[in-house]
C-alpha cells in the first residue's frame, strides 16, 4: 500500500513538473525552410521583419538552447509567435525603412556566412520624451526618425535538420535595430506580455 502510494505521489510530482516547464512555443516547423540557401534564409527573415511576420522570422532563426538538469530552455525570441496590435505597430515602425542587399554567400560544411548591407532607421538619438501626448510615444518617435544607417554585416548561418538557420549576434542586432540596442530591450519587454 505504501509503495503504491509513493509511486502515485512521485508520478503526480513528475507529471506536474513536466507540465510547468514553461517552454517557448516551437517555431512553425511547417514552413518549408529546408530548401532555402543561407542567403535566401536571410532574405526571407528580413522580409518577415518588414511585414511583422513573427512565425516566419522565428522559423529562420537559430535560437540557443540551454540544458540545466532535465530542463531544456530556448533563448528569448526577438518577438513571440503572435503579436497584438501594439506590438505589430512597433515592429512595422522599426522595420518599415529596412532595406538590404545580399553581397555574398560562403557555404562550408559546418556553416555559412552571408555578407549583407543593411540600411535601416538610425535610432541612436531616439527621443520618446518629445511625444508625451502620442498614443504610443515609441512608435511616434521611431516613425519621426528620418536618418538612416547603413552597415555591412557578416551573418552566420548554421545547417539544421529543418534547413539553414540564422545566428543573431550583436553586429546584426545593431544593424537591424538602427544602432539602438535599447529599443530592442524595450520591445523585448513589450513582447513578453
Amino acid at each position: 500500500m505504501k509503495k503504491t502510494l509513493i509511486i502515485i505521489i512521485v508520478s503526480i510530482f513528475v507529471l506536474s513538473a513536466g507540465c510547468s516547464l514553461g517552454r517557448m512555443p516551437p517555431a512553425d516547423e511547417s514552413l518549408p525552410v529546408q530548401a532555402y540557401s543561407p542567403a535566401e534564409a536571410v532574405s526571407r527573415a528580413f522580409d518577415a521583419l518588414k511585414q511583422a511576420d513573427a512565425p516566419t522570422f522565428n522559423a529562420l532563426i537559430q535560437y540557443q538552447t540551454t540544458k540545466t538538469g532535465l530542463v531544456v530552455s530556448e533563448a528569448e525570441r526577438y518577438f513571440g509567435s503572435s503579436l497584438d496590435d501594439e506590438g505589430r505597430e512597433y515592429i512595422l515602425a522599426v522595420f518599415e525603412k529596412l532595406d538590404y542587399a545580399i553581397l555574398s554567400e560562403t557555404i562550408e560544411e559546418t556553416g555559412a556566412v552571408v555578407r549583407a548591407e543593411i540600411t535601416n532607421r538610425d535610432l541612436s538619438d531616439l527621443d520618446i520624451l518629445r511625444y508625451p501626448d502620442a498614443d504610443n510615444p515609441y512608435t511616434a518617435a521611431i516613425r519621426d526618425c528620418d536618418a538612416t544607417l547603413t552597415s555591412t554585416v557578416d551573418i552566420a548561418a548554421v545547417p539544421t535538420d529543418a534547413g539553414w538557420r540564422i545566428v543573431i549576434d550583436d553586429a546584426l542586432t545593431q544593424a537591424l535595430w538602427g544602432n539602438k540596442k535599447g529599443v530592442l530591450d524595450a520591445l523585448r519587454d513589450l513582447f513578453k506580455r
